[in-house]
């Protein structure tokens, strides 16, 4: 499964994302550019971070929301306009 992460370098996020990249799953994300230790983790398991951009969602992605991003985020909103991508947001997921 291939899963994108809005505000990857989040904490709770960030390991999220290692679960699922451990379990074999294709997992990328986004955020600000600044260096955060949360990275440190994503990199070493292969992860690629992205500066925020709405092309960055591709088709048949599952897209994990940070609660730290209202619903009107580019990249959320380039999401929820594609009929193959879901949304989730940090806490349901």
């Amino acid at each position: 499964m291939n899963y994108f992460f809005t505000g990857i370098k989040g904490t709770g996020m960030a390991a999220l994302a290692e679960i699922l990249a451990d379990q074999g799953n294709e997992v990328r994300g986004s955020d600000i550019e600044k260096y955060i230790f949360t990275e440190d983790g994503l990199k070493e398991r292969g992860i690629e971070i992205y500066s925020f951009d709405p092309a960055n969602i591709q088709p048949g992605d599952t897209v994990i929301a940070g609660l730290a991003f209202e619903d009107d985020h580019p990249e959320l909103v380039q999401a929820r306009a594609m009929d193959d991508v879901k949304v989730y947001r940090y806490n349901e997921f």
